[in-house]
């Protein structure tokens, strides 16, 4: 896996250096792919010294809170469309707790004490929770004086 990621970033930042270089400079084909070539093996090379382990704790992670982000942006509109969104809502509550608590306990975060990374992730899941139920009772308002002003 790491391997196929790691040609994959290799050809896409290649392939973006060239489209970049193409607005500013006139080049043809070969000149282009001799010039992005050689301007990202020196950082490949570099890349190919670092422990990847460390970087995939990293990439689990942002994956997770994209999960979260995406969990809370669903929600939301849920909530905006009078829908069941407790659906998304209490997962959405569960990875704000994890990947927060995760993000201050971990070693590549902020390595802090086990109980106090617990107490910081409680205390941001808490603010979160308090933020949703502030959102439901506003939406629920909202939706009795547009249903007032109908009348």
């Amino acid at each position: 896996m790491p391997i196929t990621t790691g040609d994959t970033a290799l050809r896409s930042s290649r392939m973006m250096l060239a489209e970049s270089l193409s607005s500013f400079m006139k080049l043809d084909g070969r000149r282009k792919i001799v010039i992005t070539t050689l301007s990202v093996v020196l950082p490949t090379l570099y890349l190919a010294t670092i422990d990847y382990s460390f970087l995939w704790r990293y990439a689990g992670w942002t994956n997770q809170v994209t999960a979260a982000v995406m969990l809370w942006t669903a929600t939301m509109y849920l909530l905006k469309k009078n829908k069941f969104h407790w659906i998304c809502g209490v997962p959405a509550l569960f990875m704000t707790s994890v990947v927060s608590t995760y993000i201050f306990y971990a070693p590549e975060g902020f390595q802090m004490d086990y109980q106090l990374s617990m107490i910081i992730g409680s205390v941001i899941t808490l603010f979160i929770a308090g933020w949703y139920v502030y959102q439901i009772v506003k939406h629920r308002q909202m939706g009795k004086n547009a249903s007032l002003k109908a009348a």
